[in-house]
């Protein structure tokens, strides 16, 4: 068995997933209204900023938290941004259990987890 020729079937099978092809037409459907893809990408920017925030170890504030709450109470107005953010929201989802299943097998060869790999990261900050 070549586990690279699995790897790339793994990928074939996602693609041909419910959850794939949701967010691909999602995608596709906010592309093509300039405003949507830009208060869109806004969005995603301004949580990724604040999730990497959280991984440095420093403090996400409720200011923070109340203006990405703003902001996605508006987002949700917007039919096809909504169903973009439910779509990519899903796909996250299945990569992140397919993720956990390839760490899983990691963790059980390395020295130090994942996860407290990432809390000695929080900690030299």
């Amino acid at each position: 068995m070549n586990l690279h020729d699995k790897a790339h079937e793994l990928v074939r099978n996602i693609r041909e997933s419910d959850a794939y092809m949701r967010a691909k037409n999602a995608k596709q459907a906010i592309e093509q209204t300039p405003s949507t893809l830009e208060m869109v990408q806004d969005f995603k920017r301004r949580q990724l900023q604040l999730q990497a925030k959280q991984m440095m170890g420093q403090t996400v504030t409720e200011t923070d938290l109340s203006q990405l709450q703003q902001q996605s109470e508006v987002i949700s107005l917007n039919q096809d941004a909504r169903t973009f953010l439910q779509a990519d929201r899903e796909l996250q989802v299945l990569m992140m259990d397919i993720q956990k299943i390839l760490t899983d097998v990691m963790d059980e060869v390395s020295l130090f987890s994942l996860e407290q790999m990432y809390e000695e990261m929080g900690r030299s900050q």
